[in-house]
């Protein structure tokens, strides 16, 4: 029996580059590149509902 363990990280606990464990320095993004899914999510929303 094989067993492997995947984590990754919880987007929305992701947004800020201080909840990172490691943030590369030479990154200078106001946010996390993560919260392009919630920016996704609240378009085809409204493409799809309004």
């Amino acid at each position: 029996m094989i067993l492997s363990l995947v984590m990754i990280p919880n987007t929305e606990r992701s947004t800020f580059q201080w909840n990172w464990a490691h943030y590369p320095k030479d990154r200078d993004e106001e946010v996390s590149p993560w919260h392009e899914a919630f920016v996704n999510a609240r378009k085809w929303m409204d493409k799809k509902f309004i």
